[in-house]
């Protein structure tokens, strides 16, 4: 089969030859929206220009390097997400953006806070999955104040300068969790919770939002004192 050319993509996009030579060649200027239905068409029948036509779009966006630092590769769920955060950031259409995806094999805090710094050289922003410690506070402080911002990811962080928090509502979790314990589980049953440290907050809000729901409509089930997993 012939390759898709020039006038292929013209047609499929529905704009003149003119105006994809324009595009690909950037010899003038041409409407964001004109552009992006070039590429978008040059995607959809395999452009053999596709990533030529990705760089021209965003020649004249700022460049910007963003790290994310998350736990053991060996967890499919870190995998998963590192495969995701790469994938957001090649296709984001404001900035020019390159992902540093770094998985943490030791996560003690001091070795976090060093991570957090050693990124803090080389990216123009931070995300990262961690337990709340002074150590890793310190370290995003120190950030905060070269303008490097910080975002907790998944559990959120007390560090007064992090820049946000992305992840779910823990405390809803927790909350959803016990309505449906409290839903499948005979009236007067014993409930076990399990934590994989009790320093990350998103773990301690759904423990709380977990009890609060059975205090309020499940006063009779009997809960045991939460069980570390593992310590950090």
């Amino acid at each position: 089969m012939r390759r898709p050319n020039m006038s292929a993509l013209a047609k499929e996009a529905g704009v003149g030859l003119s105006t994809v030579d324009r595009v690909l060649n950037g010899r003038a200027d041409v409407r964001e929206e004109t552009a992006r239905r070039v590429l978008d068409a040059a995607e959809r029948i395999g452009f053999y220009a596709t990533p030529l036509l990705r760089q021209r779009l965003k020649a004249d966006l700022p460049q910007r390097t963003f790290a994310f630092l998350l736990q053991q590769k060996s967890t499919a769920f870190y995998k998963l997400l590192g495969e995701a955060l790469q994938k957001a950031t090649d296709e984001c259409a404001l900035v020019r953006s390159k992902a540093v995806i770094e998985f943490m094999d030791d996560l003690t805090p001091g070795a976090i806070a060093e991570t957090l710094l050693r990124m803090g050289r080389i990216a123009d922003g931070v995300a990262v999955v961690a337990a709340d410690h002074p150590n890793v506070t310190a370290a995003i402080e120190t950030l905060s104040s070269k303008s490097i911002p910080v975002v907790a990811l998944i559990s959120d962080l007390t560090a007064a300068s992090r820049a946000g928090y992305a992840g779910l509502d823990n405390r809803k979790v927790g909350r959803t969790a016990a309505w449906f314990l409290s839903n499948m589980l005979p009236a007067n049953s014993t409930v076990s919770i399990f934590v994989g440290s009790h320093r990350y907050l998103c773990q301690e809000a759904c423990e709380s939002g977990f009890r609060s729901y059975l205090r309020e409509s499940a006063p009779d089930f009997v809960l045991i004192d939460p069980v570390a997993a593992a310590r950090a």
